[in-house]
């Protein structure tokens, strides 16, 4: 179980959950950054025994990285100073940054072995000219306010894709095989009206099609062979969670052969709705 981090919790929250639950973490968002942040919070520093409490059960943060009330495309790098800060302070905390997507995130998490980055099949496969009007957004006044921006809705989710650089960054680790980033979808299953005008609501729908948009863009920049370190193995390390070989019923197979993702499901629009992947996958019993 993981909890959320609101102005009501405290360190025995932590631990009456860790022994009634098996609490794993705790999910941190900046206060009104993204979907669902309305009750984040505003400062880390009031929940400092919260994080300790957290480092003595080897557990783990999983923060939303962005700052608030500044332009969304800088918002992530803008939001570091304070991941630098809690490394040092709580040096045995394991410290996730979810979903990243520049390449500032991906030094940081080289500097600091207490601190790892999930990163989204879409933040690898996307940039900013992909989502937003650039040649207007850029000169805008306001450009705290993105959404009146955007080209393409189904492209939209927070943080931003950023720039070709970051996302060549992003794709490099990963081919690296580099231990402390590791798959996590940020999938969010927006219906179709919540995704356009006046809502906009930021999130990419990819979980019904995990596995097969993983295998796709992995294979697009030579990294198919680090799969199952990416998926599976790092987390699990990172996050000093038990192996399943003994739970799990089936093996999950990945194999090339094509795979035309549908419009529309359950009244979602999935991340490249209608186009054709180059992966399937299959379940193979291991009984």
């Amino acid at each position: 179980m993981t909890l959320y981090l609101n102005k009501n919790t405290d360190e025995n929250d932590i631990l009456s959950n860790y022994y009634k639950c098996n609490l794993q973490g705790v999910k941190i968002y900046p206060s009104n950054v993204t979907t669902n942040s309305s009750d984040g919070i505003t400062s880390l520093e009031p929940y400092y025994k919260v994080f300790h409490a957290l480092e003595k059960l080897n557990k783990s943060i999983h923060i939303h990285c962005e700052e608030p009330n500044i332009n969304p495309l800088y918002a992530e790098e803008k939001y570091l100073p304070h991941i630098h800060d809690l490394a040092i302070k709580f040096p045995g905390l394991n410290i996730v940054l979810e979903h990243i997507s520049s390449s500032e995130s991906i030094n940081v998490i080289k500097e600091f072995r207490n601190v790892a980055g999930s990163i989204t099949p879409h933040h690898l496969y996307l940039t900013i000219d992909d989502v937003v009007n650039m040649d207007i957004y850029d000169h805008a006044i306001d450009n705290t306010y993105i959404e009146k921006y955007i080209k393409n809705t189904y492209h939209y989710c927070k943080p931003l894709p950023k720039l070709l650089e970051d996302k060549i960054a992003l794709q490099d680790v990963i081919k690296d095989d580099f231990p402390r980033v590791f798959l996590g979808s940020d999938s969010a299953p927006h219906y179709k009206v919540m995704k356009r005008k006046p809502y906009y609501k930021p999130g990419i729908y990819t979980q019904p099609f995990l596995i097969n948009y993983v295998a796709h863009i992995l294979n697009k920049f030579d990294a198919l062979d680090k799969m199952e370190n990416f998926t599976s193995k790092n987390a699990s390390l990172f996050l000093n969670l038990a192996e399943k070989k003994n739970w799990a019923k089936y093996y999950i197979c990945v194999e090339k052969h094509p795979f035309k993702l549908p419009r529309e499901y359950n009244g979602v629009v999935p991340f490249l709705a209608g186009k054709t992947l180059d992966y399937d996958i299959h379940y193979v019993s291991k009984f």
